[in-house]
Order: C-alpha cells, then sequence, then structure tokens
C-alpha cells in the first residue's frame, strides 16, 4: 500500500495498492456490515474486484480524497504501452470521480494530464489539486520534477529537482 486517505464525510477508508493496480474504499468500524465497499482496479481474474473500470491506469501511486470527494493520483504509467496503447511509458495525473449507486458503480475521468516521455515516472510521485483549482504533479522522471497545471492543461510552471538521474527519489511536493 502506497497510500492511505480518510473520508470523514462518510467514515470510510482509501488506500492505493500499487502492485494490485487496486483502489480501495472500506468502511470505519462497523461490526455488522461488509467493511469493504469496493475494490476498484482494470479487470483481472481474481474475484476481488467488484468495481472494474476501464481507465486505462494501473500501477497508480498516491491517493487524495478531494472535498467533492473526486479521487487524485499519479499512474506511473508502467503497463501504458499495453492498457493505452501509447509508443512509450506514459504518466498520467488524473483526478476521477466515483458515482456509488447500490452496488453498482461507475468511475470517471475528470481531468487528466499525460506527462511527456522524458518526465516518465516508473514509481512515487504525486497528484494535489491546489486552492486556485490548478494541480501540483511530481514526478522521479527526468532527475525528479515538480508541475503545476491548470485544469486547461497550461504549465504554469516546471521545477527541475536535478535529483539523481534519470529517476530522482522523491514522493511529494508541496506549494507553498
Amino acid at each position: 500500500i502506497n497510500a492511505l486517505c480518510f473520508q470523514a464525510k462518510d467514515s470510510s477508508i482509501y488506500l492505493s495498492a500499487r502492485h494490485l493496480s487496486r483502489i480501495t474504499k472500506i468502511r470505519w468500524r462497523t461490526a455488522t456490515e461488509e467493511p469493504f465497499l469496493y475494490n476498484m482496479a482494470t479487470g483481472m481474474s481474481s474475484a476481488d474486484v467488484n468495481f472494474v473500470h476501464n481507465l486505462g491506469f494501473s500501477f497508480q501511486h498516491s491517493l487524495l480524497i478531494l472535498a467533492n470527494v473526486n479521487i487524485t493520483t499519479l499512474y506511473n504509467g508502467n503497463l501504458s504501452e499495453a492498457f493505452l496503447g501509447t509508443d512509450f511509458q506514459t504518466t498520467r495525473a488524473l483526478e476521477i470521480q466515483v458515482s456509488e449507486n447500490a452496488g453498482t458503480s461507475t468511475a470517471n475521468i475528470v481531468w487528466e494530464y499525460s506527462l511527456p516521455e522524458d518526465l516518465f515516472g516508473f514509481a512515487s510521485g504525486n497528484v494535489q489539486k491546489l486552492e486556485n483549482g490548478n494541480y501540483l504533479v511530481t514526478t522521479v522522471g527526468d532527475g525528479g520534477a515538480v508541475i503545476e497545471i491548470t485544469p486547461g492543461n497550461e504549465i504554469i510552471w516546471i521545477g527541475k529537482l536535478n535529483l539523481t538521474l534519470p529517476s530522482g527519489a522523491v514522493y511529494r511536493a508541496h506549494r507553498i
């Protein structure tokens, strides 16, 4: 598990299991109800996934729950060539809206940004939605980089961290 979030609105816990390519939502403190609300993932042969999506992501990293209960995550892109048909491994920043309806859930991408090939981040990284509505994306690609991006996918600024090349060890940055 690479991320864990508590959502006070419905007393639930969200967790991101990168190597299972799964986002799980669990009821907090239940003794009588099934604790697992959903296991969201691309179709898999195990019966553990009860919420199959076709959003083309796996090996996600980080997980934040917004006030509107949308999810932000960084799809590292390790399987993007197979999942998305890309010519190179592509890291994407995502905001996902999940609609839960009596046992049937759906997910839609509200916003996404595909990083250029040189910023591919095979592991780690983060996506945050800022108070101004922009997104702050952190990737290990190209020695580590932090990018502020508008909802219209315009890059406001990019900071190169110049850690180790080709992939800098960085998880998250904060805009102050």
